[in-house]
């Protein structure tokens, strides 16, 4: 019997209020609302196959394990504690995260009136969570390999071609600042370099992640499962000398990837009528969806852009001149 799980009302108030704190003091390197961005492969259903759900399983893995470390981490500084051991296995704490996707969380057809107008709300309030400080964007821009074979998904193009995806992507970057907004189009390479590690120095690829310590890791990962790895940081690491090494590796590979998730593709800013023209040759399923699109965006682009003093884009260095110009 396959099972779901729907957040309560406590678990949500939590994570809101865990959110407006994020986005004021921004404390929180992996808050407690996530919200995916991705394409459906049919106008009818996001994963008839269910190979996107193994994606999004892999990545909330990683962002579980990332959570509980860092959570453990500020647990330990804020009681002062100097042990290893107490820092990771005696202090209490609570990981559990709310997660957003469209297709589960917002009522889907056929729908009665009440659902209906639910729906409908959802969808013209989704700037709100996408353009939160305070909260986590995936943007799965990569999708699954079995997706090639299906003609709907060829001819309506992938993440690059749909209109909403394009929209959360703009919102998701032009809001960033407290909450993080990651590109996963990487990770799958992020996980085959972390199983593949061999004893390379500092300055190759595997050295730019674990640093100094590569050597230690050599075939640590390989063989493992996917899940395994993204897993690895919420293991027990009190007693075992060699299984604390891998972990070590764990959250060397878990803060690098961060880091390169969040800057990686981060786009420019642009204007209204730079969004309007940019969807016109973008692909809705529903053409009416453009003009909700368009409307949303608009007032978090007023919002946000007509407050902001000072734009920060340090660390990005992958811009096209035409994407230069559009900032200035």
């Amino acid at each position: 019997k396959k099972s779901q799980a729907f957040a309560n009302s406590s678990l949500v108030g939590r994570c809101l209020k865990e959110a407006e704190v994020a986005a004021t003091r921004k404390q929180c390197a992996y808050p407690g609302i996530v919200v995916v961005s991705h394409v459906w492969q049919t106008a009818a259903h996001p994963d008839p196959s269910g190979s996107l759900g193994k994606k999004l399983a892999l990545y909330l893995h990683w962002y579980a394990a990332q959570r509980a470390k860092w959570t453990k981490e500020r647990l330990y500084k804020a009681k002062n504690q100097t042990s290893r051991s107490d820092r990771i296995n005696d202090v209490a704490f609570d990981v559990d995260f709310c997660v957003l996707i469209d297709f589960w969380s917002l009522h889907q057809a056929p729908r009665n009136d009440k659902q209906d107008a639910g729906f409908v709300r959802a969808q013209q309030t989704m700037h709100l969570w996408l353009g939160h400080r305070g909260v986590t964007v995936f943007l799965v821009t990569a999708a699954p390999t079995d997706w090639t074979d299906n003609q709907e998904y060829r001819t309506r193009g992938g993440y690059e071609q749909r209109g909403w995806t394009t929209f959360e992507r703009r919102v998701a970057v032009l809001c960033e600042g407290g909450g993080i907004c990651m590109d996963m189009g990487g990770f799958d390479q992020m996980l085959a370099k972390a199983k593949g590690i061999r004893e390379e120095p500092a300055g190759s690829r595997v050295g730019d992640v674990f640093g100094s310590k590569a050597s230690q890791f050599s075939g640590r990962f390989e063989g493992m499962k996917d899940y395994q790895l993204t897993h690895l940081a919420m293991w027990d690491r009190s007693g075992h000398s060699s299984r604390e090494r891998v972990l070590d590796g764990a959250f060397a590979l878990g803060e690098s990837c961060l880091v390169q998730l969040v800057q990686g593709r981060r786009l420019p800013p642009v204007s209204p009528a730079e969004m309007e023209h940019e969807l016109a040759n973008k692909a809705f399923s529903n053409a009416a969806d453009k003009a909700i699109c368009l409307k949303m965006y608009r007032e978090v682009a007023v919002e946000v852009l007509g407050k902001e003093e000072v734009l920060d884009f340090d660390g990005v260095s992958h811009w096209s001149v035409t994407e230069l110009r559009s900032v200035g």
